[in-house]
Order: C-alpha cells, then structure tokens, then sequence
C-alpha cells in the first residue's frame, strides 16, 4: 500500500508539476519571442535613428541653456559698457561730447563758417585711413574703391578673397556711416567714394 501511495503521489506530482512546467516553457517562449522583436526593432535603422536624434536632442538643449545662462549676463555688461562710453559716434568718427557741446554754442558758430567746406573724395579716405576703429579690410576697400572710382560686391570680394555677402555687408556698413554712395545698374550696387558735391 506504501508503494501505491508513493505511485498516486508521483503521478500526481508529474501532472500538476507538467502544468507548470508547461506554463513556465510558454512564458520562455513568450520571452525569446520578445527579446527576439527587441533585437529586431534596435537593428532596424528608424529605431537607431531615433535614439541618435534623442541624444541630439539632449545635447542641443543642453547648449542652448548653455548659451542662454551665459548671454543672460552680457545685457549687464553692455549697460555697464554704454555708460562708461563718453563719446558718441557720429559719421564713424568718435567725436567727444565737448565737441557737440561746443558746437550748439553761438561763437563756434563762426569758427564753423570758415571751416564748411564739403570733404572731398581724397579726404573721406584719409580720414577712413586715419581712423583707428576702422579696421584694415575697410581701410583696404576705401582704397580700392578710390583707385577704380567705383566698385560693385562681386569684384571686391574676389580682389579680397570673401564672399560676395562678406563683402556686401561691410559696403554697406561704409555706406551707412557715410563714407560711400551707391548707385544701382539693374540688379547690380555700385559704390564710389562719397562725393558732397554730388550728395
């Protein structure tokens, strides 16, 4: 009788232990089944991309708060710089505010008379050349444009070796400050030395 109790007792453990372990082989399966989508999908290319454009991301907004923390101080320091500055700059010449001062009053008025002569093209570049806040490519540009008489964008920035754009952007600036007229011939800008004459 031990034996047919040791017999049900095995048999009965071989059925409830098959259940389970027929559970436990088709929760593997389930498993490999997975893990084998999951090998699948992080070889695919859009799933690498978008784990490269993830960490793109990261980075990106990461240096932008980098560069947003560090120009958060330059309006101070740009206030601090504007109200240290005593001069005011006016035809890009820094001319001392004495000078504004002195010539709103009525007997500088005749030391102007005599002195209202226009400037003509020869002393626009030296007083480009003398300037020291201009720098040397201005300098070098004034000249050339003074030795041609006149100049478009394109054939400056090749005598140069700029881009066109470059070239075009420091024009203009040379022009806004009053150094240089322009001219346009259809869809071509052509600079000359500021002539007042002319003006």
């Amino acid at each position: 009788m031990a034996k047919r109790k040791r017999g049900i007792i095995t048999r009965l453990r071989t059925i409830f232990a098959s259940s389970e372990s027929k559970q436990n082989i088709k929760a593997q399966r389930i498993l490999t089944d997975w893990e084998a989508v999951y090998k699948d999908l992080q070889a695919h290319p859009l799933t690498q991309a978008k784990v490269i454009n993830e960490q793109i991301l990261a980075t990106t907004n990461e240096t932008i708060k980098r560069f947003d923390r560090k120009l958060s101080g330059f309006d101070d320091r740009i206030v601090k710089l504007e109200q240290r500055r005593i001069k005011v700059i006016r035809n890009a010449q820094e001319v001392p505010l004495e000078y504004l001062d002195s010539a709103s009053k009525p007997n500088s008025s005749k030391k102007k008379g005599a002195k209202s002569g226009k400037e003509t093209p020869t002393q626009i570049v030296n007083r480009v050349i003398a300037d020291p806040h201009m720098n040397d490519h201005e300098k070098e540009m004034i000249k050339r444009i003074q030795e041609h008489k006149e100049l478009d964008a394109q054939s400056l920035a090749e005598q140069f070796h700029i881009s066109r754009s470059n070239a075009s952007l420091k024009l203009n600036k040379l022009h806004d400050w009053g150094f240089l007229s322009k001219r346009m011939v259809d869809k071509t800008v052509f600079y000359r030395i500021k002539d007042s004459e002319l003006a």
